[in-house]
């Protein structure tokens, strides 16, 4: 016959190897996933406008404004001068709020 003692010894021995083990599987996994980051560099945001030329060097018929429609999600891109005078967005076509 085995003691009581002596089993509740095992029990406490297997759960603490089981946490243990648990514990550095995470750790190691931790590790790698941040080593892969780091060495894997970061990734370039990808950009909103592709071909845009910045405000400075965009010829005179273009307007740099914020296209207030959420196809271009409110941010300030190339507007065309129509002929009727308004500026129309290049990217989806809203015209532009009138001030």
């Amino acid at each position: 016959m085995t003691s009581a003692p002596a089993l509740a010894l095992l029990a406490v021995f297997t759960a603490g190897l089981l946490a243990w083990s648990v514990a550095v599987v995470l750790a190691v996994l931790a590790l790698a996933h941040g080593l892969t980051r780091a060495y894997r560099g970061r990734r370039p945001r990808p950009r909103w406008v592709v071909d845009e030329l910045p405000p400075d060097k965009a010829p005179d018929n273009v307007l740099w404004l914020a296209c207030h429609s959420t196809a271009c999600g409110h941010m300030q891109t190339r507007h065309d001068v129509a002929p009727e005078g308004a500026p129309v967005c290049r990217a989806c076509g809203t015209p532009a709020a009138s001030a």
